[in-house]
């Protein structure tokens, strides 16, 4: 990942790289030259994490350059931030352009530090995840429910539009057509298995990014271990009805919208607790992970982590809520079943956990192994 840089003032270059390092941008390559600006955008466009245009008061070329971002297709999903000494930019008036044509997700005024900076860049990340608007549901049975809960839930978050489809090869011209703008599929796992196993492929080769979320939706384990590598989400309706209710719905919206919205702080979030665990700073990990959670309550990797720094501080209460949590959300996540097999004591509930491990990992290795001595333990 990388993070390419206009800054026409050879005085604030240094200034900047540094504090967008700090702040956690990868890769950081400035340049106050337009022509070289836009040719670095080119050459890293499948591996941007941030594009940044720094400008000083009257400058018109940076807001040229905003315009020339929205044109490039292959950067839709790649988050602006626009630092400027004033809240009023430089808007060129000779061939009528104005600011309605900057492709700008957050502004940040002049001066500010470490901590604005970083808060602006995940301002910029939201901003940018909620013109991904479109759900695009794999089934072979749609539900109008969902159409009539997506608008309900629209006031709170940004999906605009649910597109259903049935077959692999519809999902890839709906995928194809509607790039960058699909925020999230969900995929009904009660569908025929060879529609389920071409639309794996079709998913795979699939253009539209690491943060589209996958979204595996259901109450049964059928085909679960097809899509665990694939999908990020495994989410359970909450009525026994046979049909999904406005509040099964409800729920995988909320839960859908928070982890996209959330995506990039929560991924920095949870690389940052691991390296912190990495050199035993407990403490100091688990202010990180707690901060997450705040914000992103369904991370299961987060749940994962807080449940490993409780069970490292001797709280196997806390670990188990933790762990317990995480299966809740992602059924597929081996870590928590292996993590509460470990810290579990009753037979009964080790027995229990096993049972729901076999469902959702069938073929990993470590827990087809618990699941071997369980067995001859009761031979």
């Amino acid at each position: 990942m990388s993070t390419v840089v206009y800054d026409s003032n050879p005085q604030s270059r240094n200034a900047v790289s540094t504090l967008l390092s700090a702040a956690g941008q990868k890769n950081v390559m400035v340049t106050g030259n337009s022509a070289r600006f836009l040719h670095l955008l080119k050459e890293q466009a499948g591996g941007l994490q941030m594009i940044v245009l720094s400008s000083r008061p009257g400058e018109e070329t940076a807001v040229r350059l905003t315009q020339a971002i929205g044109e490039m297709a292959a950067l839709a999903a790649v988050p602006v931030l626009y630092l400027t000494d004033s809240h009023s930019v430089a808007s060129p008036r000779r061939d009528g352009l104005s600011k309605n044509v900057m492709r700008v997700d957050q502004f940040l005024v002049r001066p500010f530090g470490l901590e604005k900076l970083k808060k602006a860049l995940d301002a910029a990340h939201v901003a940018r995840a909620r013109s991904r608007d479109v759900i695009v549901m794999f089934t072979e049975a749609p539900d109008a429910v969902l159409h009539e809960t997506l608008f309900e839930f629209d006031s709170e978050f940004h999906w605009r539009e649910v597109v259903f489809v049935s077959n692999a090869l519809e999902l890839a011209s709906k995928i194809k057509i509607l790039g960058w703008r699909v925020g999230a599929v969900f995929i009904d796992p009660n569908c025929k298995s060879k529609s389920l196993r071409n639309a794996v492929g079709a998913l795979r080769r699939s253009p539209i990014g690491a943060q589209t979320l996958f979204v595996l939706l259901g109450n049964t384990s059928i085909e679960t271990f097809l899509f665990r590598d694939l999908c990020e989400l495994f989410l359970a309706k909450l009525s026994k009805e046979s049909f999904w209710s406005p509040a099964d719905w409800f729920q995988v919206l909320q839960i859908t919208s928070t982890r996209l919205l959330n995506n990039e702080p929560s991924r920095r979030a949870t690389v940052q607790a691991r390296n912190l665990i990495r050199i035993h700073e407990m403490k100091l990990a688990k202010v990180v992970v707690a901060e997450a959670l705040e914000k992103d309550p369904n991370r299961f990797e987060l749940l994962e982590l807080m449940g490993r720094i409780e069970e490292n501080s001797k709280r196997l209460d806390r670990a188990v809520v933790h762990y317990q949590k995480a299966i809740a959300i992602n059924p597929c996540a081996p870590y928590s079943y292996l993590r509460l097999l470990a810290t579990l004591q009753g037979p009964l509930e080790r027995e229990q956990i096993l049972e729901k491990s076999e469902s959702f990992c069938p073929q990993h290795p470590q827990l087809q192994d618990k699941m071997r001595q369980s067995r001859e333990a009761q031979l």
